[in-house]
């Protein structure tokens, strides 16, 4: 027997949610299927493939003010969620973003603001029905349905979803849903054959000199595009603004490795000065420079940097060619 929530059972205890949390859950906007706040399940979008961007937004945002100093009082104070929220329709990719930002966030010395997001946020996924273009998950130990990286699991069957709790944080949110025991057919979701093993992490090292990189390299155009829609980039730089009313406020947004000016140190000496040498950076950093310290893969096989590149940058291509040593 299956726990199972009827279709309008479910709109019902989302409904719910609204009124004491900050709901985000897939919705179109500007005709792009996105994670956003809304105010009733009316406004969800049930019916999706993979969002345009990913749900790391709303425990790292691309513009946050990280603290206010008021000069005429002084003082400081940093700004903390005012309420828990819920993110709803959370693809397991986007949930497995969030274990890679958890594990290099929430290591000591902890970021204080995301740390304060993840323990006031609850993760409902929904199982992908299918690989969607792009998607390589099952390449990187993951699959469309899988429920490690979640709170609670739900995987659309006939007349409602499939319920699987997964966390204590999920069965306690759960307590207000309205769900019965019964016999139900789980769809298994229809996969695609992974790709080649990626190369382990400590034969990274015995790559990074290889001419590989410069030949990809020459199709990159630095739009950033790929760092911004990835699920586990988390890059920032700080800049203080000085407000009309003597505040200064501190405000972190997202960087991009791809930038030329992002390693550029005092003295304007520049460590990644080639367009090659940022590149590879950003493949080190997700298969080796992440795990070795802080233990997941930083790529998820969401697809997404796959589908946006301009030119064309297919990570699941550098990850065959850097296999094969190309």
């Amino acid at each position: 027997m299956t726990q199972f929530v009827s279709a309008e059972a479910l709109k019902s205890w989302l409904d719910g949610l609204t009124r004491e949390r900050t709901l985000i859950a897939p919705k179109v906007v500007a005709d792009e299927v996105m994670y956003s706040p809304v105010g009733s399940s009316a406004e969800i979008a049930f019916q999706y493939e993979r969002p345009k961007m990913s749900a790391k937004e709303f425990m790292w945002p691309a513009t946050e003010s990280i603290a206010t100093l008021n000069l005429t009082a002084p003082s400081i104070t940093a700004p903390m969620l005012d309420k828990e929220q819920v993110i709803f329709g959370l693809r397991p990719c986007d949930a497995r973003g969030i274990k890679a930002m958890d594990a290099i966030l929430l290591t000591e010395p902890a970021d204080a603001l995301y740390a304060d997001k993840r323990g006031k946020t609850a993760l409902v996924g929904l199982s992908c029905p299918r690989m969607f273009t792009g998607c390589f998950c099952t390449s990187l130990d993951s699959s469309p349905n899988d429920a490690r990286d979640l709170d609670v699991l739900l995987t659309a069957v006939e007349g409602g979803y499939a319920v699987q709790a997964v966390t204590d944080k999920g069965r306690a949110l759960l307590v207000t849903a309205k769900m019965e025991e019964r016999d139900v057919d789980v769809p298994k979701p229809a996969v695609e054959a992974p790709l080649a093993p990626v190369l382990p992490v400590q034969e990274w090292a015995g790559r990074f000199n290889d001419p590989y990189w410069a030949r990809i390299s020459e199709r990159c155009i630095s739009c950033r595009v790929c760092t911004f829609v990835c699920p586990t980039c988390r890059c920032f730089d700080v800049r203080d603004s000085v407000e009309a009313d003597r505040t200064v406020n501190r405000l972190r947004s997202w960087d991009a490795c791809q930038l030329e000016a992002f390693c550029r140190i005092a003295g304007n000496h520049n460590p990644r000065p080639t367009r090659h040498q940022r590149l590879r950076q950003r493949f080190y950093c997700k298969f080796s420079y992440v795990p070795q310290d802080f233990g997941p893969l930083a790529c998820v096989g969401c697809g997404r940097c796959v589908v946006e590149c301009p030119v064309n940058i297919d990570i699941r291509e550098m990850l065959t060619d850097i296999q094969n040593k190309a």
